[in-house]
This record gives structure tokens, C-alpha cells and sequence, in this order.
């Protein structure tokens, strides 16, 4: 209990910093740390709660974590025999899928707790620069194998308040470190030239700032020296590197010889540690001897004789929601690898269930495949979790009932993408224009005109009427858009702030994040698009599983998505729906012209609505035709109707 009180006490300096930074906020989404970088996500702080309409949730998942551990290949037994309170942190391991899940899921399974499978071959700082940036927590602790027993409680307080007495801590070593200045007699602190892993602790917002870790820095089972490079890298954008308990260090490493610091960076990180060096030194007393772009890693511009670690390539990452729908695997895998080759794949199991299947589906997917063992934090947390260990300059969101079908549908949506640079989001199932003067009482929007593939339904589904000139691609720009599948640019995703986490707690259906995040997007002046993707939609056992396989889940899903739909208006006073949906035509028209001036207006969109759903809803409380009526009346639309039974009804 000292140990978790230690992590409340000093987390309080870093959660007193949060609330004012979200107070401040406001309705500037895009003050909140992020940056355009493609590769590498600055978000630790989400978006902000808008007006206080955050839910009061009873679960022990943290939206925030002072400090994460983040493990490669651990041994699960003496990490969970160094930590007594392991299961009270943020953990995300990564595991090689042949190590099997038992293990893992049975030491793993607490309410912070995220395993990450991967079938590619993977270099363990590769894969610490996926979990880093994964994790929501100011602090990461990074242990490699064979640093775990270094991994314990001490360490875990130790750099929690390290780092919050040093602002500009980036990096805290526990073992070997390089030309070591104590900063006060007798402290169990010093400044260090340069440390080595056994483990260490990064400042996450100063990992992603520089680059993260080389992957190519030191090859053939040396990876362990790449803290070194580092090193160099956190002193020359401005940060400092320390060592805990440096009379208690261990040993170097065999192969710690092969990085050498002056050969990295000369003498000037050597002089900056010096000069870091004067007792207790304050954030502002910190003034490296040279400064470099802070984002030279992440940019394309490494330091001189370092190596940084990049994009790998990847041109899509397709995200997946999944929760115990085993049977809908194997189509959707032979969809995905039918139509889209190359792309990597995350899978979010909130269900931790059909391991097997997934591992087996993965196989020969040349992208490679990350199968995420999460603590049934449902799809807002899931998406947003995966989508800062993705690495795709172009993210697809899937659910677990959709699947590819058409060759051609990500190529169309990547030529829509280079075509219109102000396209931000793009839908592949269904939009709306929020046209019309009633709000629909049973929905808590206004049901304007909906586009996209025709159903059943009466109101379902208007032609996509434009197309994109140069391609011919069927494509038009709209109000919102519905989920499954929608496609955002990574670094467009990241620095808006991801999907927010006010629409529903943890575990629980977040109906409407799609909606809202397309009003985000035209409220931050980016554009919202559809086109026809000709994805296999509800596919399986849909009616009877997921949200819906249960009298609770479903409840949850249709009190979600009321309270959301209503809140839109709350967070987006002044703007949704009129203002919102009147940039969205006047975009459409002003760029494809045409089909687009043609569309219903809001006298136009409320007979629609009167005339096609509210009067068919004659067994419900205010539905049917003289609830129609007296609607078209309080509107000033009655002279547009032409349905009989409602003329009929007027007459009453």
C-alpha cells in the first residue's frame, strides 16, 4: 500500500497540470500536444472533456497512467515477483505469437493491462517504439529481456519522482551509465553523459519528440546499447539524462563498447552533461551546448553518424474492433487479404478469445499482423489504442461485422485522399446531411437525408449523385458519416485528438463517436467525404452478438447513443446541426457542382421525414399520420405535403 500511495502522491503534480491544461482547452482541439508526424503520435493528452460532459464511470481502467511498463518478451514470472502491485499498473507487453497466449493472459489480466501479439519478426526496439507511443502515461518504463529483475517497485517510485522534479528529465537509466556527475552529495541521482537499458525510464513526451529508439544502431544482438544513442539525441534537443543509485550500477554490457558517445555527437553532449551538473538544478538551468530540430529523428533528419528509426514503409493500417465473433474470421480475413495486400493489421480483442483462429489468419499477411489482448475497453479505447501502435500513413477503422469484398476499394479511397487535400475523413457505408427543421425524438437528431448503398429501408439510401472527375470514382462530401469502414489520414487522426472518450466509459458502446468525430472535423474546417467501398456489411451471427447479444448490452447501446446524440449539440453549440451541415453542401456544391445544387433543402428534407418515417410510426407515442400533421404544421411545411393520410389527418 506505500508503494501505491507513493504513485498517488506523486501523480498528483502531474494530474493537477492535466485538469488546468483541459480547462484552458476549450474549444481549440488542436492545442493538445500533438503534431502533423506521421510516424510517431506526441498525444498524452486526449480530447478534452467539452463543458464538463465527461460520464462518471465505475471501472478500474485509467485513461491516464503516471507510468506505463512497457516489456519486450518478458519473463512474465519475475516481472510479476518484482512488482507487488503489478496489477495495478498500465503494462503492455509485446509477445511473439509462438510463446502461445496462456501465460500471458493468465499473469496479464488486469484492468490496465494490454498484450500485443505480433507475427512478424520484430527487433525489441522496434517494438518498444510501437508500446511507447501506445501508452497513456507521462512516464514509460522500457524493460528489455533480462530486465526484469531491475523491474521492481523501487525503480517504478524512483523515476515517478525523478521525473516530476526535473522537468526536463528525458531519460533515467538504473544500471551502466557514461561519465556520471553527480548532482548533489550523497544523492542517489546523478546526470549522465549517457546510460544504457537494465531497464530505463523515458519521459514519453521527449521519446516521441526525438525520434524514439534507433533500430538500426548497434546490429547483431546489441540492441540493449541503443539507450546510449538515445542518449545523445535527449541532450541535444534540450532534455537531460540521469542515473538512479549510481553507486549501485552494474555492470556494462558485453556489447556497450560498440556505441561510442563522442562518436555519436561529439563533445557537446559531454559538455552539456557537465554544465547539467550543478546541485538540484532547476528545468530553466538546463541549456544544452547545441540544439538541434527536436523532431530530427521522426522528420527524416537524424543527427550526425546516428541512425533513427522510421516509418518501416507502411502505407495502411487497418484497425479492427473485434469481441467473440470467431465465426466472422475467416471472411474477413480472405477479404482483407483478397483486396488489400500489404497493408498491416491490428486486431482489438476486448473478448481476449479465438487466439488460435486469428494467428492462423494472419499468417502471410506481408504487412505483418498485431493482435492486441485488450482489458474489454470497448471500440472508442480499443481504436485509439491501436491506432498509436499502427504505423500506416493511412488508417482503416473496420468493426467485427465488416468485410472487403471489392478489389479496388482501397485504391479508390487512396486516390480520393490525393485529390482532395482537405479531405480529412473519408466513409465507405453511409452519410447524412443533418437537413431539417424537427428533431427526431426517438434519435435525438435531426434524420435528414441519408446517402449511400440502398437498403430495405424507405429511407435508405440516396445515390451518391457526384464523382470525383479525374478518377470517376463515385464519391461526395456530407455531413457525417456512418462507421464501417472509415478511413483518416494517421497524423490527421492523431492531432485532432482521436476519438472521444466523453461518449461512453470504458467497456461500454460508444454509439455516435463516428458522428461526432465527422462534426469535429468540419468544426475544425477539415472536410468529410463518402464513397462506395462495396463492403459485405453485417455479416454473421450480427442481430445476436456484440452490443446486441444481450438485454444489458443492448440497453447500454441505445442509452449511449440517445445521450449522445443529444450532447452533440452541447459540445458543438452554435454549430451542429444547421451551420455544420450548411459548410458541408456549400463544400460540395462550391467543389463538384452540378448534382449537389440539386439536393433537398430543410422544407425539402422535413416533408421527407414527415411523409416517410414519422407517420409510419402510428403504434408509437407521437408517431403517425396526425402527429405528422401537427409536425408539418409547427414547421411551416404543411403546403409541401402530399401524402393522403396526413392531409387526411389535418382534416381531424
Amino acid at each position: 500500500m506505500a508503494f501505491i500511495d507513493s504513485i498517488r502522491r506523486i501523480s498528483l503534480q502531474f494530474g493537477l497540470l492535466l485538469v488546468l491544461q483541459r480547462c484552458f482547452a476549450g474549444r481549440k482541439y488542436l492545442e493538445n500536444y500533438l503534431d502533423d508526424n506521421s510516424i510517431f503520435s506526441r498525444t498524452y493528452l486526449e480530447v478534452p472533456e467539452v463543458n464538463g460532459m465527461a460520464l462518471q464511470c465505475k471501472t478500474k481502467y485509467k485513461e491516464w497512467s503516471p507510468l506505463s511498463l512497457a516489456a519486450v518478451q518478458p519473463n512474465l514470472q519475475a516481472l510479476s515477483e518484482g512488482m507487488k502491485d503489478l496489477r495495478d499498473l498500465e503494462v503492455l507487453a509485446s509477445i511473439k505469437t509462438e510463446a502461445g497466449a496462456e501465460e500471458a493472459s493468465a499473469t496479464l489480466d488486469g484492468p490496465n493491462h494490454f498484450i500485443v501479439f505480433h507475427t512478424q519478426q520484430m527487433s525489441q526496439t522496434a517494438s518498444l517504439n510501437r508500446l511507447v507511443p501506445m501508452a497513456n502515461s507521462e512516464v514509460v518504463l522500457m524493460v528489455l529481456p533480462g530486465d526484469e529483475i531491475g523491474s521492481n517497485d523501487e525503480a517504478i517510485e524512483a523515476a515517478l519522482r525523478e521525473f516530476a522534479r526535473r522537468p526536463k528529465l528525458g531519460l533515467l537509466g538504473f544500471s551502466h551509465a557514461r561519465s556520471v556527475r553527480p548532482s548533489a552529495p550523497n544523492s542517489s541521482f546523478a546526470y549522465a553523459a549517457g546510460v544504457s537499458f537494465g531497464p530505463v525510464a523515458i519521459r514519453r513526451k521527449a521519446f516521441l519528440e526525438v525520434g524514439g529508439l534507433s533500430e538500426e544502431v548497434c546490429a547483431g544482438g546489441c540492441e540493449a546499447s541503443a539507450a546510449l544513442e538515445l542518449s545523445s539525441r535527449m541532450w541535444s534537443a534540450g532534455y537531460s539524462v540521469g542515473v538512479y543509485a549510481p553507486g549501485q550500477r552494474r555492470a556494462p554490457r558485453p556489447c556497450d563498447s560498440a556505441v561510442h558517445l563522442r562518436a555519436l555527437n561529439g563533445e557537446a553532449v559531454l559538455k552539456a552533461a557537465a554544465e547539467a551538473s550543478r546541485p538540484e538544478p532547476t528545468g530553466t538551468q538546463l541549456q544544452p551546448t547545441q540544439r538541434v530540430p527536436i523532431h530530427s529523428c521522426s522528420r527524416g533528419k537524424p543527427l550526425p553518424n546516428s541512425t533513427c528509426s522510421g516509418g518501416g514503409g507502411i502505407a495502411v493500417s487497418i484497425i479492427m474492433q473485434f469481441f467473440r465473433r470467431g465465426k466472422n474470421i475467416q471472411t474477413i480475413m480472405k477479404g482483407i487479404k483478397d483486396t488489400a495486400p500489404g497493408v498491416e493489421l491490428l486486431v482489438n480483442d476486448d473478448s481476449r478469445s479465438d487466439w488460435g483462429a486469428w494467428v492462423a489468419s494472419m499468417e502471410g499477411l506481408p504487412g505483418g499482423g498485431f493482435l492486441v489482448y485488450s482489458p474489454d475497453i470497448h471500440e472508442i479505447r480499443g481504436y485509439n489504442r491501436l491506432a498509436k501502435l499502427a504505423r500506416g500513413e493511412l488508417l482503416v477503422f473496420l468493426q467485427d461485422d465488416d468485410a472487403p469484398k471489392e478489389v479496388s476499394w482501397l485504391l479508390r479511397a487512396q486516390s480520393l485522399f490525393r485529390h482532395y487535400p482537405e479531405l480529412h475523413l473519408l466513409g465507405g457505408n453511409r452519410g447524412r446531411m443533418d437537413s431539417g427543421k424537427i428533431i427526431d425524438e426517438e434519435l435525438n437528431y435531426v434524420n435528414g437525408p441519408k446517402y449511400g448503398p440502398s437498403t430495405l429501408s424507405r429511407t435508405c439510401c440516396r445515390n451518391i449523385s457526384t464523382a470525383d472527375p479525374k478518377t470517376g470514382v463515385k464519391f461526395m462530401f456530407v455531413y457525417k458519416i456512418n462507421m464501417g469502414p472509415m478511413i483518416v489520414p494517421r497524423h490527421s487522426f492523431l492531432s485532432s485528438g482521436m476519438f472521444h472518450t466523453a461518449l461512453s466509459c470504458a467497456g461500454d458502446p460508444g454509439i455516435g463517436f463516428d458522428y461526432e468525430y465527422s462534426i469535429r472535423m468540419w468544426y475544425s474546417g477539415q472536410a468529410v467525404g463518402l464513397y462506395y467501398s462495396g463492403f459485405q456489411k453485417n455479416i454473421g451471427d450480427h442481430v445476436t452478438s456484440g452490443t446486441r447479444g444481450t438485454f444489458r448490452a443492448t440497453f447500454a447501446r441505445k442509452r449511449n447513443e440517445l445521450r449522445n446524440n443529444k450532447l452533440m449539440y452541447t459540445m458543438y453549440k452554435g454549430f451542429h446541426h444547421q451551420n455544420g451541415t450548411r459548410m458541408a453542401m456549400e463544400h460540395w456544391s462550391n467543389t463538384m457542382g452540378g448534382e449537389a445544387l440539386k439536393q433537398p433543402d430543410d422544407d425539402e428534407a422535413t416533408v421527407f421525414y414527415l411523409e416517410k418515417v414519422l407517420q409510419h410510426r402510428s403504434k408509437r407515442p407521437n408517431g403517425g399520420p396526425y402527429a405528422a400533421a401537427l409536425a408539418a404544421r409547427e414547421a411551416g411545411v404543411m403546403g409541401k405535403i402530399r401524402d393522403k393520410k396526413i392531409l387526411q389527418a389535418t382534416e381531424l
